[in-house]
């Protein structure tokens, strides 16, 4: 199978931090999709690279799995906790 010129295959490290990821959420994945990721953790113990269709499947676990919160709404929450501290701060109890 030949590599489509507009997707980049991933680095070793790439693959590396995405097991890491995925392995902190292990616990949520259901039973296929668990002992598939069994599997990438034994070959990145094994510094074994994956072909293009495990990438994309690990990719796909990945986009599955973990979530990401946009910035915009880390700094949301931050200023509403601000403006609570700020509500109910010393003396206000």
């Amino acid at each position: 199978m030949v590599c489509p010129v507009d997707e980049k295959n991933m680095t070793r490290v790439e693959q590396h931090k995405i097991v890491l990821d995925l392995a902190q959420v292990s616990g949520t994945m259901n039973t296929h999709d668990g002992s598939e990721f069994a599997m990438f953790q034994k070959r990145d113990k094994d510094d074994e690279d994956l072909d293009f269709v495990s990438q994309q499947r690990l990719d796909e676990l990945h986009k599955k799995y973990v979530t990401r919160r946009k910035p915009k709404d880390i700094d949301g929450l931050l200023r509403k906790y601000a403006q609570q501290v700020k509500d109910f701060g010393p003396g206000k109890v």
